[in-house]
């Protein structure tokens, strides 16, 4: 999003020049008087610069709500017993769609990460995650993060108790 921001940003005042020097022919065009045309030049300054998203408190429809994100974020970083595996519960009746706290992009493979974020799925897949991580990190904990319930974080148990209570 920040990116983002400042890209908008970079090409909002790379464009303004432009805009001015339009703005400026037009008004030669028309044949204004001076007094009008210093009037008008300051008007169209002080709107495009009001109009830069800097200045604008307007929510674009696009802007996802972050502050669910940043409690997951907070959450995870305080985890009891890591490494971890968070299964996050989804609830569509409930939780916003576009809010999507499963990734994993601070590694190259999800398994090097020290907490991996995973969907909640039905119990033959949980199993199946349950019984891959027994395999390959018998040590990971499990933990449910339930978004409907205020992100509540419920610890499961490690992968290898979890793989031979589902067999």
């Amino acid at each position: 999003m920040v990116r983002f921001a400042f890209a908008a940003a970079v090409l909002s005042l790379a464009a303004t020049p432009a805009l001015i020097l339009c703005t400026l022919g037009a008004v030669e065009v028309i044949g204004v008087t001076p007094a009008a045309r210093a009037a008008l030049c300051a008007a169209v300054t002080c709107l495009t610069i009001m109009s830069l998203p800097q200045w604008s408190s307007a929510r674009d429809e696009w802007e996802l709500p972050t502050g669910t994100l940043r409690q997951v974020d907070h959450q995870l970083a305080t985890l009891d017993h890591t490494p971890a595996v968070v299964l996050f519960h989804f609830d569509p009746a409930r939780d916003n769609p576009h809010v999507e706290p499963v990734y994993n992009t601070d590694v190259a493979w999800p398994d090097d990460a020290p907490v991996i974020r995973a969907h909640d799925l039905d119990d033959p897949a949980n199993r199946r995650i349950y019984a891959y991580y027994a395999r390959q990190s018998p040590a990971r904990a499990f933990y449910r993060y339930n978004r409907a319930a205020g992100g509540r974080l419920t610890y499961l148990g490690m992968a290898r108790e979890l793989a031979d209570r589902s067999n």
